[in-house]
């Protein structure tokens, strides 16, 4: 399997950015090795290899870098060091294998934690250059969770409480006589992870209290504006009743920290100093400030020298609210250079292009998808629908499926199975193995059989990052091109700028820069939406430490807490509606007149544990774009073992191995002596290195398996396993001595790194994405106002029957029968449509007097139904709400029409039907179409200019197909409306098509007449959508769907087409 590159290829889909970031540990590699791996020679069984690495961690322990960071990362811990002294203890061996962790990981893992591992700011250049040096800087700031019940206790304050502002919580709507309130945040300080609503019933005072808090407020002014209008009340009683209505978050003090920012924490004091009206004198406030000062401090000491300052901050914040934690630390490393040779940038791009084209995850999410056909079902393409409304199960069609707070009744049948792929993967295994190779070098032949068909371009993601470590034995042979790209574990983010989000502050203003250009690339990239950041407090705020981001998109939605931002660029989500175009669900705002993109600049998960509201904003502002994905297995994912995947000098995906008990050697272990015998066979019957990284999810450490304590790891993980779990291991992907970064102060410590790079679609590839929002007005029609429920005027039944019989049910039963009820006056008029859900049926609905629908015609359909079943035309019969397509039709003032055209159409379309059925079945099937497409063209009003201007704008240009040259006298003798038809009239059998047609020229030329005569901005649709919408479902209720429709409209185009050039050269 060897390599080929394709030189003529053109240029990637992506570019590199000139900026990324650095991550690295705080200690050298050479700190690892020294204790795990020289000394292992020496360790004769696994109690002297503890005993001997004890000895290191107990002198380990009074490393005053190492203590400060095992404080920062676990008090229990740090509290419990003197346990290793012990030696022998139960506790001494806990505290032991928990410190062994942290020390691998300050040695090994690059990703960020604490002061374990930092991060810096590195740029291309033109030679490669990293060196670090001990200048670190230190950021801390207190925990969310402590800091949210701080700003509890602040609001409790009978000083500050009057000059606070209070706003209603806009995730507020109204059920019937109750609020809803979807998702309470608790203030952030809740323990547990649930997510938590809840209903109030509406009171005067509470419309009230909604009515003036639509904006903020004075809470002060607030209590007067209440206490004048209910004067018998007093006043006490009036503030404690808000008081609660703020701690049950109907409403919002503006003392809840934005988290688009730099500090919340400096956010609070900055308003207690401004709006307490004595604040030296407020107890609480003062130790804020105290504590704001320590921790200016402890950012301020170095390294090592700040664990004193630490724990004394720690007492002192425990003082105020006890929680779990009380500060969050994040570290930059000091560093003399941080460059890559620019020619990397190549690299990155080809490996950006290639994930992306050999993903398996087209545009649009599963559960999305089956939720948009619901959403298409219940409101069509033509409405927006407030978004609190439509996720209410009640109100609307409820949340998609899979969603959990609170948990949707809905459901969907995943299916990511791809036979075709999985055998072209399984094949590539087989051959690596029966090779006796271990990784699989993919050619530009491999990558087009991965690609999936018909992947278009414009739907390629706009951004993401890729995290790799740069491996090579040096600067210099970097700078030679000797080097390799190791894709991580954790492979990276879906877009540019998530994993820069919470350290922007720490990187420095060059950071914010870089980023704000790549976010106002991606506006660029899609000049008919906006991007809105959307900011959200969790109920347990803990997870909050790494939401807090720059506010730097213009425009923001806050969930559970204020915005950064004026009220201006904020969107309440009252103002923000939902509706489909024709491939994908979209979110509007109302207020600003265009399509939003919800994203978040963070990389906190949006799906687990979090309210629909928020997982739903997110959810849709990704359909816009398939996404990439890292190197995916398919059903090959849980062999035993996965070979590398590289692509030249870029490994894609790391050698794999796992195992579980079940899988022999490991099924012959029955105690610790059979461990060791077990490990060994393994590692030889798959070639294990000594180096893997033990892999759970996101998190790894690297174990050297010649090491008997890290051996000893990986026995107490497999002893833990059921049958069902595996434990995971990856290569590391390089050597050590591929380890080049060193520090200023000892060019003989190397250090792992790991870059982020964030790439961007190029220039060349931006254009394709097509404007999918209408500008135009949408009414807002209540799902109450647009339902016909049985017992109104509109009875709907859904005929199931054998879809190869429906034509027959049209024209022998339906048609008749239709014409009889509106004969005796059961009905005004009748309509019909096909449809599959996915059994295929017969929608058809009656118009007429309530009273004459329920209590004369439903008993008669029940008969005539009957009738149906016993001739097997119909199996099964349901009666429906029907919820009239008003948006798609032109609004309120047309629907009517609209509907009278439907059942004149529909009574075309069973005449043709029966033609074509009795009489006419020796004539094409798509020649009868295009007659009476074009009739209903001429019927719309529009000139033959006009009709071949809406044709080009609908019906992709094609060549003329067979069928068209070979008729082409037949359909333009024949579909030609010159003379009033006269060339059909004239034809001895197709004569009969013009009386048929005639039956709806008048009502579709008055309804298009009031359609053409109506103001664009007062229609809910383009007239144009609207007559492809007629003709549309006229096609259906002639049954042509899909590919036959799209036929159809072909020849109809190449047919006026001819008409017109023929018309043109004869004048």
């Amino acid at each position: 399997m060897q390599t080929t590159k394709n030189n003529n290829s053109n240029s990637s889909y992506y570019q590199a950015l000139d900026f990324f970031m650095l991550r690295t540990p705080v200690f050298p590699l050479e700190k690892y090795i020294k204790i795990f791996s020289q000394e292992c020679k020496k360790q004769n069984d696994n109690d002297d290899a503890v005993n001997d690495i004890m000895e290191h961690f107990i002198a380990l322990a009074d490393d005053p870098v190492f203590r400060e960071a095992i404080a920062v990362a676990s008090l229990p811990l740090y509290e419990s060091l003197d346990e290793l002294k012990k030696r022998d203890t139960k506790k001494a061996k806990q505290v032991f294998y928990s410190v062994l962790n942290y020390y691998i990981r300050m040695s090994m893992r690059p990703t960020p934690f604490g002061l374990f591992s930092g991060v810096s700011l590195g740029y291309f250049g033109n030679e490669t250059d990293i060196t670090l040096n001990k200048q670190y800087l230190k950021r801390a700031r207190p925990d969310m969770q402590w800091l949210c019940n701080v700003v509890k206790l602040l609001e409790q304050d009978f000083m500050l409480l009057p000059n606070l502002s209070v706003r209603a919580n806009h995730l507020l709507y109204r059920h019937g006589d109750r609020m809803i309130l979807p998702y309470l945040s608790h203030h952030g300080t809740k323990q547990d992870s649930a997510i938590d609503n809840a209903v109030f019933k509406i009171t005067p005072v509470i419309e009230d209290v909604l009515s003036i808090s639509k904006s903020p407020i004075k809470f002060s002014d607030l209590v007067s504006m209440l206490s004048e209008k209910y004067q018998g009340v007093p006043k006490e009683k009036i503030v404690s009743y808000l008081r609660s209505m703020i701690d049950k978050d109907f409403l919002i003090t503006d003392l809840r920290p934005p988290l688009l920012g730099k500090s919340p924490f400096n956010y609070v004091l900055q308003k207690v100093k401004s709006l307490h009206p004595n604040p030296n004198n407020c107890k609480l406030y003062n130790q804020l400030v105290s504590i704001y000062q320590s921790i200016l401090e402890y950012n301020q000491s170095k390294l090592g020298e700040g664990e004193k300052l630490y724990i004394q901050l720690t007492k002192e914040m425990m003082g105020i609210v006890k929680t779990k934690n009380t500060l969050q630390v994040d570290l930059k490393m000091g560093a003399k250079e941080v460059k890559i040779n620019k020619r990397i940038k190549q690299d990155i791009e080809e490996a950006a292009e290639i994930l992306w084209r050999i993903s398996t995850k087209r545009r649009g999410a599963e559960h999305i998808r089956s939720y948009y056909n619901d959403f298409v079902e219940n409101y069509g393409y033509y409405s927006e629908i407030p978004i609190l409304e439509l996720l209410d199960s009640s109100l609307g069609i409820g949340a998609p499926p899979t969603y959990l707070n609170p948990p949707s009744s809905k459901t969907v049948i995943e299916n990511n199975s791809n036979p075709k792929r999985d055998f072209i993967l399984f094949s590539w295994i087989s051959e690596c193995l029966a090779l006796g190779e271990q990784k699989i070098l993919l050619t530009d032949q491999m990558i087009k059989e991965l690609e999936i068909e018909n992947q278009s371009i414009s739907d390629a993601p706009d951004s993401f990052e890729l995290y790799f470590t740069l491996a090579g034995k040096s600067r210099d042979a970097i700078d030679r091109g000797e080097y390799t790209l190791v894709i991580g574990p954790n492979v990276g983010s879906f877009g540019a700028g998530k994993t820069f989000g919470r350290f922007v502050d720490v990187l420095g203003d060059r950071a914010y820069k870089n980023i704000k250009n790549v976010y106002e690339t991606e506006q660029k990239l899609n000049p008919d939406a906006i991007f809105v950041e959307v900011s959200y407090l969790p109920s347990s705020s803990r997870v909050a430490n790494v939401m807090i981001v720059p506010s730097i998109r213009e425009y923001e939605i806050a969930i559970g807490t204020n915005s950064s931002k004026a009220c201006s660029k904020t969107l309440p989500l009252s103002d923000i509606v939902v509706g489909a175009s024709q491939d994908r669900l979209y979110l509007k705002s109302n207020s600003l007149g265009k399509e939003i993109i919800p994203v978040t600049g963070h990389m906190v998960n949006h799906i687990n544990g979090v309210p629909n509201i928020y997982r739903f904003l997110i959810d849709i502002g990704l359909e816009r774009q398939s996404h990439w994905e890292p190197f995916n297995w398919g059903g090959a994912s849980q062999l035993p073992f996965l070979p590398r995947i590289q692509y030249e000098k870029t490994i894609l995906s790391l050698a794999t191995w796992r195992f579980n008990k079940l899988m022999y050697p490991f099924n012959k272990v029955q105690e610790r002596s059979d461990w060791d015998i077990a490990l060994n066979k393994w590692r030889e019957i798959y070639r294990v290195p000594r180096y893997i990284n033990l892999t759970d999810f996101d998190n790894r450490i690297l174990l050297d398996l010649d090491n008997k304590v890290h051996r000893q790891v990986i026995f107490n993980k497999f002893s833990k396993l059921d049958d069902n779990n595996f434990l995971v291991f990856t290569e590391l992907g390089f050597s050590f001595k591929e380890n080049w970064v060193t520090s200023e102060e000892n060019n003989q410590e190397h250090f792992i790194m790991e870059g982020v790079f964030p790439v961007v679609k190029t220039s060349g590839y931006r254009e394709g994405r097509g404007k999918n929002s209408q500008d135009i007005r949408k009414e807002y029609i209540p799902k109450s106002d647009r339902s016909k429920t049985i017992g109104s005027d509109w009875l709907y039944l859904k005929l199931y029957g054998p879809s190869d019989r429906l034509d027959e049910l049209i024209y022998s039963q339906i048609r008749e029968f239709c014409q009889r009820i509106q004969t005796e006056e059961l009905a005004k008029y009748s309509f019909f449509m096909r449809y599959a859900d996915p059994k295929s049926h017969v929608r058809l609905r009656f118009h007429g007097d309530p009273q004459t629908l329920l209590c004369k015609l439903l008993p008669l359909i029940h008969e005539w139904v009957e009738n149906l079943q016993r001739q097997g035309l119909v199996d099964d019969l349901l009666i429906d709400t029907y919820k009239p397509e008003i948006e798609r039709y032109g609004g309120r003032t047309l629907i009517t029409l609209a509907e009278k055209m439907f059942a004149f159409d529909s009574k075309v379309s069973a005449d043709i039907i029966a033609w074509r059925e009795l009489e006419g079945k020796n004539f094409n099937k798509n020649l009868i179409a295009v007659i009476s497409v074009v009739s209903l063209l001429e019927a719309s009003g529009l000139s033959i200019e006009k009709q071949l201007e809406w044709l080009n704008k609908v019906v992709p240009n094609r060549k003329q197909s067979k069928e068209f040259r070979e008729n082409r006298k037949l359909f333009t003798l024949l579909a030609n409306p010159e003379d009033d038809w006269k060339n059909l009239k004239k034809h001895k059998e197709l004569y009969k098509l013009y009386d048929i047609l005639s039956q709806r020229k008048d009502v579709t030329r008055q309804y298009f007449n009031q359609v053409y005569s109506t103001d664009i901005a007062e229609l809910t649709n383009h007239p144009d959508d609207i007559l492809g919408s007629v003709i549309h479902l006229h096609l259906n209720r002639l049954g042509f769907h899909g590919e036959e429709e799209e036929n159809v409209m072909t020849l109809t185009k190449h047919t006026l087409q001819s008409l017109f050039f023929r018309k043109k050269c004869n004048q």
